[in-house]
């Protein structure tokens, strides 16, 4: 049996959001109350021990003073009422010297971000960028129980859409612009996502206005689908219901517990800062109207470590280059009436950018372009109900590696509809494949 959830606060995952050739940027989660003030602890090029404070409102920091193009593993602590809890892990690279430039760089700025849609559970944002040119952006709100998030979007992009939100939930959304190490704003703006579907329809005499509470959600099995010497991927059956959110509990390297919350239309997630070839105890809970149900387990062990490093250096050798990356699965993991989000893996090497491809509505075909630092990514503008097969590409170096393939149906449009049409076969979610199959080779260009 899982642990009941303590009082004390719970560190989340830590993330490296940008990297300059001197700084490493990090951000963090406390899925469960409040730290007094964390700590991010390191190895500097000599190995010795360097620490950087930070007060216990903050979410994120930037680490300066770095060595360009060396690997550096951060730890996280979280200190309350005399305590340390974790720490919490992220390796990260900082980037390679770069060549002073023979003009002055123009110092980047921010312009206006304004709000361009809305939908129950997502909002649409864009916004100018008036001089210069950012490295990546990162936009930070509070979800429904006042818990900051963060959404990074690349520097060539200037919109994105923000999806899990609330239904008829206001949302103060602030855009900052990070460029060599260093931020640049907040601009902020504020968006009230769309009623959800009791809220927006008259109820039908003939259908109850509010059916989902009437179904109990119940959890299904929780499985362990992938493992890295850091992590382990997992993945859930709801067989029934809706949960608001989940939450997976296992015990870390030191006995300490360790929570991870998962927004409620996921069923996956992976669970990363694990130790090599360690065997751990996953317990998923499921939340219903302030209810907890679960738990079901799972027992996972990490991968074994693939390589030893020098013991006198451990963390200030860059990693060798592969010599190719490879794509690895491309997944679907969610679905609104106008969009599909999709997922990622790179099990080799680092791709420059990549391209998803589809076809739309009149056999069209589209692409969205992705910087090569990402991993997910939301396609909007498609039709309620449809299936869509994606198809990722990496770029690297000029040439294209793939594709990989997933299939994805658009929610139904959000309106009372007598029957479904039988004239629309492509509706039907398909069966799942047992294992990830290549799709077809398109030739989109030539020079």
């Amino acid at each position: 049996e899982a642990p009941e959830p303590p009082e004390e606060p719970l560190l989340g995952e830590l993330t490296v959001t940008g990297a300059s050739p001197d700084s490493l940027s990090l951000s963090w989660t406390v899925p469960q109350g409040h730290f007094d003030s964390f700590t991010v602890q390191y190895k500097d090029r000599d190995g010795r021990p360097q620490a950087v404070r930070v007060g216990g409102e903050e979410s994120e920091v930037t680490v300066g003073g770095l060595e360009p193009g060396r690997k550096y593993k951060m730890h996280l602590y979280g200190l309350h009422e005399g305590r340390r809890v974790g720490p919490v892990s992220a390796v990260g690279v900082t980037a390679p010297k770069e060549e002073p430039p023979d003009v002055p760089l123009v110092k980047p700025r921010l312009g206006e971000m304004t709000v361009t849609d809305a939908t129950p559970d997502s909002l649409s944002l864009s916004w100018t960028v008036t001089e210069g040119q950012f490295d990546h952006f990162l936009v930070q709100y509070k979800n429904g129980d006042g818990q900051p998030k963060a959404v990074r979007v690349p520097g060539h992009e200037d919109e994105v859409t923000i999806s899990g939100l609330e239904p008829d939930h206001k949302y103060k959304m602030n855009l900052y612009g990070f460029h060599g190490g260093q931020r640049v704003g907040p601009v902020s703006a504020v968006g009230l996502t769309a009623p959800g579907n009791d809220e927006e329809m008259v109820p039908a005499p003939t259908e109850p206005p509010t059916p989902e509470p009437l179904i109990k959600p119940y959890l299904g099995e929780l499985t362990v689908t992938d493992a890295t010497p850091d992590s382990l991927s997992l993945s859930w059956m709801v067989p029934e219901g809706q949960f608001d959110h989940f939450l997976v509990q296992y015990r870390n390297g030191d006995g300490q517990p360790k929570v991870v919350r998962v927004p409620g239309h996921e069923d996956r997630v992976t669970i990363s800062g694990l130790e090599p070839d360690h065997k751990y105890k996953m317990n998923l809970y499921g939340f219903h109207d302030g209810q907890r149900m679960g738990p079901v387990s799972a027992i996972g062990v990490t991968a074994a470590e693939e390589e030893t490093l020098r013991p006198t250096e451990p963390s200030m050798e860059a990693p060798e280059p592969p010599e190719e990356p490879l794509l690895g699965e491309l997944t679907v993991t969610g679905a609104s009436p106008d969009s599909l989000s999709l997922s990622w893996t790179i099990p080799q090497g680092r791709f420059d950018s990549f391209t998803v491809q589809y076809k739309d509505r009149d056999g069209q075909p589209q692409a969205v372009r992705v910087g090569g630092e990402e991993s997910e990514v939301t396609v909007g503008g498609l039709e309620p109900g449809r299936k869509y097969k994606m198809h990722l590409y990496g770029l690297h170096e000029g040439r294209r590696v793939g594709p990989v393939s997933a299939v994805g149906v658009t929610a139904p449009e959000e309106v009372v509809d007598e029957t479904p049409r039988p004239t629309e076969p492509s509706t039907e979610a398909p069966e799942p494949p047992e294992e990830p199959l290549l799709g077809e080779l398109t030739v989109t260009g030539a020079s």
